[in-house]
């Protein structure tokens, strides 16, 4: 036993001379003399500038420490003058019998007043990116992080972090900063505490975050997991009012939270886990879960997500505002949503997508295929909806005059920058009063040419189909429609599109136009194309056009007008025709209409910006009836009447021109007699001069 004895009184004796030896720097030696060379060595190790402003401290047992007063790590070259790092106080100490053993235990870590300037330049390389580069010549990191050394915790104060990207002009910046940990160790659990708070760095209300977890570091492994993780950001007012050009005093802060039960990222597998997580806004509650692969190289998520139903009506009045006025004020009452995600770097996609608005139900799939052009795509079926609901209240008063409304201007930038490609299809819709059924729309949008074809629905007994397409490449957009419409009752048509009564009947509508502009006016007034329209057993309402000529040839005759009212209407069996349209003005060279005691032919022109008319028809009368109301038309049977139509679309005048007629029935009867007079006088001249040929010779010789 005496030889052991001998050792371990060695070993002590060492001990006691290396402790002796480490008291003995501690009081003779001055660490801020050595400054300059500290300095130097970051330097060559750096290349990098350190000024040690503040004091040094030294301490040795139990724990080989040191404390540094202010202190300042210069920029990269070409980074300006402003430290990359400044620290008004650092703390940190190992203890020094462990050490001696080769085993690393790091008492509490204590930082404060960390300052950290972070730039990217314009060219994509950052004031960090020497830092981590390896040195010519030095052996590679080994794979992982290799482990982490116990640390009795960490305590960071009054700290900020300031980013700029000088090649996309944007600035963020962390001021705040605290953290603070318990005890950890490489691969065991430790409480987490953070706190910030984050602007643009341009003088705009700040958002604090407070984070709280139990956090395990496997650096080995580089196994990383949260445990009850719980994330909460309050969005400041002030903010949300310039967001949304509120009332700052109408407007609340607003808490954002996180909380998922877990979050494990495995960067040695690539993998990330959520299995669930639970995200509370604007009093709209968002949950799902969310897996990961490839999360270092490809990342790519695939998980689901759900909102629970809310009012669109109350997430409004969180931002301060209320919901816009509507035509129907219970609508926006309920909204909810669940959809399977997929998700990259690059895009992000909803399938199996399940929305529900107020009582309209949508289902399909939609995203965004590439995030730096915001390609949209979508497949999207609904049940019902009735888009009129959602817009503005009908104005009381009056309705406008056309002449007087503004134009509606075009989003030609927008249009340039779209991209959407999808189909929608509608069940039952109702948009602009017309009510459809089977409705579909392809949408094709990309580099400011829009496509909607086709375009398909039922309506009114009938069907439409067509497309259009809006090229706005260049400065001046250009519009092109070929639209057809199959076997529609009009009556109904025009009573919910124009709140007229119009027209009636059925029948079929074709257009192929074309117009340029940047608004509606414009585009109202280059219209150009053709238009051809067919309707059969129906009536022009607004004005009764045989009653009109009764009344019309009472008052030429000095007669009392008939006394059988107007109808108000002109019943057809056909009325057909086709236009050319130039410049906005439709013109109609070939109309005919066949009624019951009439065939009306014309020409004529109908100005579609101002919908003023201005059509020339006559009327023939080929038929009259035997007895009662209209039988006194006799004297006008075969006559053709000329009828002029002036006004608008909203207030048409029907004026025959009785007059004209009986003044052509009156140079029709002249030339009559004219011809008359002329082959008599021809018969009497004819046989004067027969007469003359048969006269005896002269007297014989």
């Amino acid at each position: 036993m005496r030889p052991i004895k001998v050792v371990l009184w060695v070993l002590a004796g060492l001990m006691g001379l290396v402790v002796v030896g480490l008291i003995a720097v501690v009081l003779l030696v001055d660490p801020n003399d050595f400054k300059d060379e500290i300095a130097q060595a970051v330097r060559d190790e750096t290349g990098r500038e350190l000024d040690l402003k503040g004091d040094l401290k030294l301490s040795v047992f139990p724990w080989l420490a040191i404390e540094v007063g202010h202190a300042e790590l210069g920029n990269a070259p070409g980074f300006g003058a402003t430290p990359f790092l400044t620290v008004e106080r650092a703390d940190v100490g190992v203890r020094l019998i462990p050490l001696l053993r080769g085993e690393m235990q790091v008492r509490r870590l204590e930082l404060d007043g960390l300052r950290v300037n972070l730039i990217k330049n314009a060219d994509g390389r950052t004031n960090w990116q020497d830092l981590t580069e390896p040195k010519p010549g030095a052996a590679a990191a080994p794979a992982g992080g290799g482990e982490l050394p116990s640390i009795a915790g960490v305590e960071i104060k009054n700290s900020a972090l300031d980013y700029r990207d000088l090649g996309t002009a944007t600035h963020k910046r962390i001021e705040k900063l605290d953290v603070e940990t318990g005890r950890f160790e490489s691969g065991e659990p430790v409480d987490l505490q953070v706190e910030f708070a984050v602007d643009d760095g341009e003088g705009t209300p700040s958002t604090f975050v407070r984070l709280k977890t139990e956090a395990t570091l496997d650096t080995q492994a580089e196994r990383y997991s949260l445990k009850d993780l719980d994330l909460n950001a309050i969005l400041p007012r002030e903010a949300l009012a310039a967001d949304t050009r509120r009332d700052v005093a109408a407007t609340r802060d607003v808490e954002v939270a996180l909380r998922p039960p877990a979050l494990v990222a495995d960067l040695k597998a690539q993998t990330l886990a959520l299995p669930q997580f639970v995200l509370n806004a604007y009093g709209a509650e968002l949950s799902g879960g969310v897996e990961g692969k490839q999360i270092v190289d490809e990342p790519a998520f695939n998980g689901t997500i759900a909102l629970k139903p809310v009012s669109p009506r109350e997430l409004l009045k969180q931002f301060g505002g209320e919901a816009p006025r509507t035509r129907d004020p219970d609508v926006l009452k309920a909204l909810a949503f669940e959809a399977k995600l997929a998700a990259t770097g690059k895009s992000a996609m909803l399938r199996d997508l399940e929305v529900t608005l107020d009582d309209t139900k949508a289902t399909g799939t939609a995203g965004i295929a590439d995030f730096d052009k915001t390609a949209l795509r979508f497949d999207l079926a609904i049940d019902a909806i009735d888009v009129d609901r959602y817009l503005a209240p009908e104005e009381e008063q009056k309705k406008e005059n056309p002449q007087d409304r503004k134009p509606f201007e075009l989003p030609v930038e927008r249009l340039k920058a779209l991209d959407a490609q999808g189909k929608l299809r509608i069940g039952q819709l109702k948009l602009a009063g017309l009510k459809m059924s089977g409705v579909l729309f392809t949408v094709d949008a990309r580099n400011g040419l829009v496509r909607v074809n086709p375009s398909q629905a039922k309506l009114y007994g009938g069907a439409h189909r067509g497309g259009f397409a809006l090229d706005a490449r260049g400065d001046t957009a250009r519009l092109s429609i070929d639209e057809q419409l199959t076997s529609v009752a009009f009556a109904p048509l025009f009573k919910d599109l124009f709140d007229s009564e119009r027209l009636a009947g059925k029948g079929n509508l074709k257009a192929v136009l074309a117009a340029r502009g940047n608004d509606s006016d414009q585009l109202m007034r280059t219209l150009d194309g053709q238009i051809e329209f067919d309707v059969q057993d129906g009536a022009l309402k607004g004005a009764d056009l045989w009653y009109e000529l009764r009344r019309a040839r009472a008052l030429w005759e000095r007669q009392p007008p008939p006394a059988q009212a107007s109808t108000g209407e002109t019943k057809f069996h056909k009325l057909q025709g086709t236009a050319v349209v130039r410049n906005g003005v439709m013109e109609n060279k070939d109309l005919t209409i066949d009624a019951d005691y009439l065939k009306i032919a014309g020409e004529g022109k109908l100005e579609i910006p101002t919908q003023k008319v201005d059509y020339r028809l006559v009327a023939n009368v080929f038929r009259v009836p035997p007895e009662g109301a209209g039988a006194e038309m006799q004297s006008l049977e075969a006559a053709e009447i000329p009828v002029r139509v002036s006004g608008t679309l909203e207030d048409l005048k029907i004026r025959p021109d009785l007059e004209a007629q009986a003044k052509a029935r009156a140079r029709e009867k002249i030339e009559e007699k004219k011809q008359e007079l002329t082959e008599k006088l021809s018969d009497k001249l004819g046989d004067f001069f027969g007469r003359k040929k048969k006269q005896p010779s002269a007297t014989p010789q």
